[in-house]
């Protein structure tokens, strides 16, 4: 498997909290997760849960999924 090219770090302009908890962990990390290949790290779990969190929220938001204030 070829390693993926290194990004190149330049100035971030908004900070998620997945970013924030890959800098306080790994400042590469970080850069890879803002700038390089974003696929080429593995996902932490509670990034991948906070991601289905707001995908729901959003849906039930757009009434995707049916729910309204009226049925709940």
């Amino acid at each position: 498997m070829p390693l993926p090219r290194p990004p190149k770090p330049e100035k971030i302009p908004r900070l998620t909290p997945s970013m924030y908890e890959d800098a306080r962990v790994c400042k590469a990390r970080l850069a890879w997760r803002a700038f390089g290949d974003n696929g080429a790290l593995p996902g932490s779990p509670a990034r991948i849960l906070g991601i289905c969190v707001h995908e729901v929220a959003a849906a039930v938001q757009s009434n995707r999924l049916g729910v309204n204030a009226d049925n709940i």
